[in-house]
This record gives C-alpha cells, sequence and structure tokens, in this order.
C-alpha cells in the first residue's frame, strides 16, 4: 500500500513528563505549544540551539542563562531545580514548557531519555507495520491500546462496535459494557439517547470531548473519513478518576492514534466497513444464527421499531419453525 503523509510518533513535553515519572520534581507545562521531539540534547554553554526536532537538557546552574539569552522560546528540562530571582521566577516564564527533574548526572539523565525515545520509536514501527500491511481491526486496536493505557473503541457509522479492547480492564462503565456486547441495533434505545450523534460530528466535522449521558464518565470520540466519507468513529474511555477530563499526555497519544487510523482506512481494501445498517446487521445476525433466541429477537424487532403495525408501517416476522428466515 502506497503511504500517505508521513506519520512517525514523536515525543511531546506532556508526554516526556509521564514517562520521567518520579524522577520530575516540578513541571510547569503551559498546555499550548505543539511542539514535539524525537531525541533529547545536552545543552553545552550558555547559549540555546534553535530547537528543531531536539529538546535541550540543562544544569540548574545554566537554567537562567539560558533563558537569558534566548531569543525564542525555549523547553526544557532541567536537572535541580535553579534559584529563584526577584526580577523574574519560574512561574512567570510564558509559553515554556518545562520539567525539573532530581538531581542526578546528565548522563544518567540523558541515557534515561534514550530509552524512553527508543521505546516510543519501537512502538511506532511496529504500528506502522501494522496499518500498512492492513492487520485486522481488532489487532489495530488493541496495539493502540498499549500505547495509549486507556479503552478504545473502534465503531462503524450506524453504532456497530467493530473493535474494543480486549487486553484493559475497564469496569463500572455503562457505556462500555455495551460497547464490549456490540452495541449496534440490540440497544437502539441507549444510541438514541446517546450524546454526541455520530452524524452531528461528522457534519460539523469536529471531535468530542466531555462526560458521557450514558455513564456519567470522560470519554473522546472523533469521527474518521475515507475519502471525504465519514465511514466510523474511534472512542476513547478515561481510566482512574473518570469523570475528570483526560490529560495532555494521553490527548496527545490519541491524536497519534487517531492519525495512523486514518492512514489505515486511507489504505484500506474491505467494501463493507460502516455499510450495515442496524436492521441490516439484525438480519444478517438472524440468518446466520448469531441471534436464535425468540424473546431477544422479539425485543430488537421493538427497538428498532419493527413491530407489525409500527408508525413506520415496516412489518416483520420471525419464521419459528424455520429459525433460519427472516422475511420483511
Amino acid at each position: 500500500n502506497k503511504k500517505g503523509k508521513e506519520i512517525a510518533m514523536k515525543l511531546s513535553m506532556d508526554m516526556i513528563a509521564d514517562a520521567l515519572g518520579e524522577w520530575v520534581l516540578m513541571k510547569k507545562l503551559c498546555g499550548m505549544g505543539k511542539r514535539i521531539y524525537s531525541y533529547a540534547k545536552f545543552c553545552i554553554g550558555e547559549g540555546a540551539q534553535t530547537q528543531k526536532e531536539h529538546v535541550l537538557v540543562c544544569t540548574k546552574e545554566q537554567f537562567w542563562n539560558l533563558i537569558d539569552n534566548s531569543l525564542e522560546r525555549l523547553d526544557l528540562i532541567c536537572i535541580g531545580i535553579p534559584k529563584e530571582r526577584e526580577e523574574k521566577d519560574i512561574h512567570s516564564l510564558k509559553l515554556m514548557d518545562i520539567i525539573f527533574v532530581k538531581e542526578m548526572d546528565p548522563w544518567e539523565l540523558i541515557n534515561r531519555m534514550g530509552e524512553i525515545f527508543a521505546r516510543y520509536q519501537n512502538l511506532d514501527q511496529e504500528f506502522q507495520k501494522m496499518i500498512y500491511h492492513g492487520a485486522p481491526e481488532q489487532q489495530i486496536i488493541d496495539y493502540a491500546t498499549e500505547i495509549v493505557r486507556a479503552p478504545l473503541c473502534l465503531m462503524d457509522m450506524n453504532h456497530n462496535a467493530i473493535a474494543t479492547s480486549s487486553n484493559i480492564e475497564h469496569r463500572e462503565d455503562a457505556l462500555w459494557d455495551v460497547l464490549k456486547n456490540g452495541y449496534g441495533y440490540k440497544y437502539m434505545d441507549i444510541i438514541r439517547k446517546s450524546e454526541p450523534k455520530l452524524r452531528v460530528l461528522a457534519d460539523k466535522k469536529m471531535s468530542a470531548e466531555g462526560l458521557s449521558n450514558i455513564s456519567g464518565q470522560y470519554i473522546k470520540v472523533s469521527i474518521l473519513y475515507r475519502k471525504n466519507r465519514a465511514i466510523g468513529a474511534l472512542g476513547m474511555h478515561k481510566v482512574g478518576e473518570r469523570t475528570n477530563k483526560f490529560e495532555k499526555y494521553t490527548l496527545d497519544l490519541y491524536e497519534y492514534i487517531y492519525e495512523m487510523l486514518t492512514e489505515y482506512f486511507r489504505n484500506y481494501q474491505g467494501n463493507d466497513f460502516g455499510k450495515k445498517t442496524g436492521v441490516g446487521k439484525f438480519v444478517q445476525d438472524v440468518i446466520e444464527r448469531r441471534t436464535t433466541d425468540e424473546r431477544e429477537i422479539d425485543a430488537c424487532l421493538e427497538k428498532l421499531k419493527l413491530k407489525s403495525s409500527n408508525a413506520d408501517g415496516y412489518p416483520v416476522q420471525y419464521r419459528k419453525n424455520m429459525g433460519r428466515s427472516l422475511v420483511q
């Protein structure tokens, strides 16, 4: 398959701070920058090099000299916390992302940074292989879950759950429970109540992030397109404090995964993704005997508003004696 625009995982300062974990003493992350980096570089001397691909590492003794002598915004990882100054303190530095880590030999930090960048680059290389070789959707979603460390769902525009994370525990989430069960026509009552509506997001070409009106927990939903046609959506559910917003590093990883899925569907070879309506999927499940219980079939007909004499006038009868035929 041909590649579209070049996508490679680079690390934001929020991702770096998360990866450094307990080494971080303090951080000042403005949350406004889109700068992303491929490697770390130790700063020698008092002048800061122009940052393109690398994030700068400095000591606390170098810190203020770098700030004073820089003609542009800096992102820095500083070893130790520098002394405060009356004329300018750390918190007054606007539009800079700065991470302060515990005292250590600079090369210990550089080695750790190398390991962090290498880990994400390895994840990226393996993900690229899956994307461009057309791996199954379930494999894609499970690998993406390892990257972002949060439950993910891929669904089509008819709310059929195509793949959900199988490698992460996520309980006590009413919306996730129905997604794991396939969502779609069996849960039309929930779909009708659920916000945001996928079609509305698709029409406005926007994503949605906020508390689900079904589960009361934080989710993010983004529409996926193929040849400018909305074909499905990527959803992410919050872990940890589930009523709080997503951490910025999680959203950075989510955006990377979304871009990779966009590339996946740009090369998608199948013709059936997102084309099964609720009725069509129901009919297929009955014919292929994935749905055989008469009471369940009756309930589905009710949810799909296909019971005879309903307002839409679609009489549907399930032939009990054959158990395989659905006549409309």
